[in-house]
């Protein structure tokens, strides 16, 4: 979130998310470029309550928890 936040928005290295996505693809070819696309696909399945658990202690306001919700980071990409 902090980064999609952020103004200018923080732009992705789009040669290394390429580098990284063919190594781990499989057989799937996956252009860099659609990766807003592809992080609503997986965002779709993750389940926000347990990231929510996940990523509280590292918050610096306990209540922020409740801005992380799917629909708020599918607003951001």
């Amino acid at each position: 979130m902090w980064y999609f936040s952020q103004r200018p928005p923080v732009a992705p290295n789009l040669t290394l998310l390429q580098n990284a996505l063919d190594q781990t693809g499989g057989d799937q070819l996956r252009p860099a470029q659609a990766w807003r696309e592809l992080l609503r696909t997986r965002l779709s399945a993750l389940d926000m309550d347990l990231i929510g658990k996940d990523v509280a202690p590292f918050l610096e306001r306990a209540q922020d928890v409740a801005l992380l919700t799917r629909a708020n980071l599918i607003q951001l990409l």
